[in-house]
């Protein structure tokens, strides 16, 4: 059984690690699918500008892919702002294993 958990854990870091040099966006294109997160969240959030302007920082994650089968994986690229200025790119990675689907 545990040979079957290290193989399953050993599937996910490959899986993870090819899916990261695969989908890396340019920063151009990450600053406008951030923007459109932005406006949709002030748009869709009473109290969203303000709250906006007020934070010190915040991270716009997107777009974050999941999925799995018995073996999970999830990735997603992300815009840290402050003052509407970009500051940072960030990546979220993460595996799973036990039972899940979808």
């Amino acid at each position: 059984m545990k040979t079957m958990q290290f193989k399953a854990l050993l599937l996910a870091l490959l899986v993870g690690f090819s899916t990261f040099a695969m989908a890396k966006s340019s920063a151009k294109e990450l600053d406008h699918d951030a923007n459109m997160a932005i406006n949709t969240f002030i748009d869709e959030t009473k109290g969203g500008d303000p709250f906006l302007v007020n934070a010190k920082a915040f991270l716009v994650f997107p777009d974050i892919k999941e999925g799995g089968f018995f073996v999970g994986g999830k990735y997603g690229e992300g815009v840290l702002r402050h003052k509407r200025k970009t500051l940072g790119y960030y990546e979220i990675i993460s595996a799973s294993i036990g039972f899940q689907m979808g």
